[in-house]
């Protein structure tokens, strides 16, 4: 796995990048690494995705086990902010699915950008 968490504690901001190819799985291990801040759990920061430079090896059938993962972290993620960054394709068509579905049925805000800039922005 090839991804990297840093903070922003200026801006509240939890940063995950993410490089190279990226199953389910592996979206489900950096998670349990992001709920393990306390930052991200209890201290409210927002979480900025950065998908630029991978690609997910799941097809949008494969999300509803995202779907009862995000269920179970529901009264975390409540209301936080994720501003996803993505190039590709298929990331992107995947992201944007989560920008409706996400806020209806989890109370989290996800929205895809295609800059980290404007990404960073939206945070802030």
């Amino acid at each position: 796995m090839n991804y990297t968490i840093s903070l922003d504690h200026i801006n509240k901001i939890v940063i995950y990048k993410h490089n190279g190819v990226i199953d389910s799985k592996d979206i489900g291990i950096a998670w349990a690494e992001i709920l393990s801040l306390p930052e991200f759990s209890k201290m409210g920061y927002n979480l900025l995705s950065d998908y630029s430079d991978a690609t997910l090896q799941f097809n949008i059938e494969k999300t509803k086990r995202i779907d009862e993962f995000l269920m179970s972290v529901k009264h975390i993620i409540n209301n936080k902010r994720n501003a996803v960054v993505v190039k590709n394709p298929h990331c992107t068509a995947i992201s944007f699915l989560y920008e409706s579905k996400a806020w209806d049925m989890f109370n989290f805000k996800v929205k895809v950008f295609y800059t980290l800039e404007s990404a960073y922005n939206y945070l802030k």
